[in-house]
């Protein structure tokens, strides 16, 4: 029970101890660490032979006006009114379930115990990390809250912070790992000139360079290490890395000195197959004289518990292979850090610098986003790869770029807000926007710049206009757009606030000579329904692609959002 409104749930087997048998405001869910529910069907006829996909009409490079269409209005279903709450009884304990026994391949170690913090440092630049005074200077790339049970070889990790794509030069890498009261960090000269490299290297394509997985088994030089576990702490370190998403063996590839041929630990063999997955650093020579792990993260593409340790680990298998033992500690935190970065940014940014656009030079990314087909924005924001709202504070344009396949389309304007988190998706679960009341911004805009693969739509010094809520919409000619029908879904519509969950995130341009109409549309993202998206005017049916329902049948639907001073 209780499942609409983000509190915690209701959930029981059998009946409840309490007078209210059927568990109803029991709010026990976080009292189980295991919650799954299946359902299933039986005698289920043959599913009939499916048609074969129509592939997507492409857009056009002239768009032909279509015959005047009646207009088919979004439902605006009726507020549904919340239950009268029923008084909350004394709490109830949940109910004990015999829990069920887990093979353990190897023994759960025990969190290390923590030693003394170092003292605190302070020196002319900023530590990434306080207390850590060979932090001074370096710059977070990612930061992961690393789960018990990572299944990276379908998508890549949700990091919290991904800053790579800002990073074009660095030549120190830094991890940062930390589990419950224990912490360790490691530097070392860069072992690859690629920030999409340094982080978890997973089975998915989504993580490294979007072409290759990654693979580096490597030496690397003057490893410096401040912990509190063991003995660790120490510079000037030989060292090397094994990070791969693959299975591996004992054997000693690259002949690590004190490393063996017979267990895992500093010394392994990629297999270059299977799914395990290692992320790992060691030392073996100068520094304070340790040698071994310095840190270990494994196990992170098949969804299984994963392995994690700081040090060596307690068995023979030293580089905590096949320990299974995330589920020991409440806090698992890694972060990567670069330092020396290249201070002057590129002008364009990277994804998009093969598209010649001279007006993208100068632009900051803010948010950059895969579109799922369903997306269902109505409880949570979208899961942005790129999110660096809270980081802008002070610029004077906005510009969008969509991608469609091979179809794409930049246009610039003058901002319509000071908050960058307003210009991301206008959704309508608070996590959007200014955390306060969701995005409404339907306004003229102008100075807008479109460069487009669809020749028709390129311009510059345009008037425009925003139509950018997560509610349901009419197709009345609200701000008067010189050319809107009042009649059909288009370049000038009405909001029906604060009514509905369709969601419109739409930019069109009007006014003085050529192209007039959408140039690019981002409708039903609330409801978990087939999103709408298109670039320029839809053909045929609505022009701002609304009740299009097309979103599947893109391959690729990317949409990034920037600022200029």
């Amino acid at each position: 029970n209780r499942f609409n409104d983000g509190e915690v749930a209701d959930l029981g087997i059998g009946d409840r101890p309490t007078s209210f048998t059927d568990w109803s405001i029991a709010s026990n869910a976080n009292a189980y660490d295991v919650r799954k529910l299946k359902v299933f069907a039986s005698g289920v006829p043959d599913a009939p032979v499916q048609p074969t996909p129509v592939p997507p009409t492409p857009v056009p490079s002239m768009p032909v006006p279509p015959a005047p269409t009646p207009p088919t209005p979004v439902p605006t279903p009726p507020p549904t009114p919340l239950p009268t709450p029923l008084p909350t009884p004394a709490p109830t304990p949940p109910p004990t379930l015999a829990p069920t026994p887990v093979p353990t391949p190897m023994p759960t170690p025990v969190p290390m115990a923590p030693a003394p913090v170092p003292p605190t440092t302070s020196g002319p630049a900023p530590l990434a990390i306080p207390n850590i005074p060979d932090s001074e200077g370096f710059q977070l790339v990612y930061e992961l809250d690393i789960p018990t049970n990572p299944n990276y070889q379908f998508g890549k990790p949700v990091y919290s912070v991904d800053n790579h794509l800002d990073i074009t030069g660095f030549d120190r890498v830094a991890y940062y790992l930390e589990l419950d009261s224990s912490y360790v960090w490691v530097s070392m000269d860069t072992f690859t000139d690629k920030s999409s490299k340094i982080g978890v290297p997973c089975l998915s394509l989504e993580c490294g360079d979007g072409v290759v997985r990654t693979e580096i088994q490597q030496i690397v030089t003057n490893v410096n290490i401040d912990s509190n576990v063991h003995d660790l702490s120490g510079s000037g370190y030989s060292g090397n890395v094994e990070f791969w998403p693959f299975n591996y063996s004992p054997g000693n590839y690259l002949n690590i000195p004190g490393a063996s041929s017979g267990t895992f630990d500093s010394g392994d063999t990629n297999s270059g197959s299977g799914n395990f997955g290692s992320m790992q650093v060691h030392v073996h020579g100068g520094g304070t004289g340790y040698t071994g792990t310095v840190f270990a993260f494994n196990r992170f593409n098949d969804g299984e518990v994963a392995d994690l340790g700081i040090g060596d680990g307690p068995t023979s298998y030293t580089d905590w292979s096949i320990a299974s033992n995330a589920n020991a500690y409440d806090v698992r935190k890694l972060k990567v850090f670069v330092s020396n970065v290249q201070t002057t940014p590129p002008l364009v940014d990277p994804y998009i610098a093969n598209k010649n656009i001279p007006d993208a030079e100068g632009f900051q990314l803010v948010y950059a986003l895969d579109i799922p087909t369903n997306p269902n924005y109505g409880v949570a924001k979208p899961d942005y790869s790129v999110d660096n709202a809270l980081a802008v504070s002070d610029f004077s344009r906005i510009a969008y770029y969509m991608e469609l396949d091979n179809y794409w389309v930049w246009v610039s304007m003058d901002k319509f807000t000071s908050d960058a988190r307003q210009i991301g998706v206008p959704c309508l679960s608070l996590q959007c926007g200014n955390g306060v009341s969701p995005t409404l911004v339907q306004q003229v805009v102008t100075n807008v710049n479109v460069k487009s693969s669809i020749g028709m739509l390129n311009g510059s010094g345009r008037l425009g206009n925003v139509e950018f809520w997560p509610y349901n919409y009419s197709p009345g000619n609200a701000l008067f757009i010189p050319g809107a029908s009042g009649a059909t879904y288009d370049f000038g519509d009405t909001c029906d606030s604060p009514n509905g969950n369709y969601g419109s995130m739409q930019v069109h341009v009007h006014g003085g000579t050529g192209y007039t109409g959408t140039i690019f549309a981002f409708n039903l993202f609330n409801a978990g329904a087939v999103a709408d998206v298109g670039i320029s005017n839809q053909l045929s049916g609505n022009p701002d692609w609304s009740l299009s329902f097309n979103a599947n049948i893109w391959n690729n639907r990317k949409l990034r959002v920037y600022v200029a001073p």
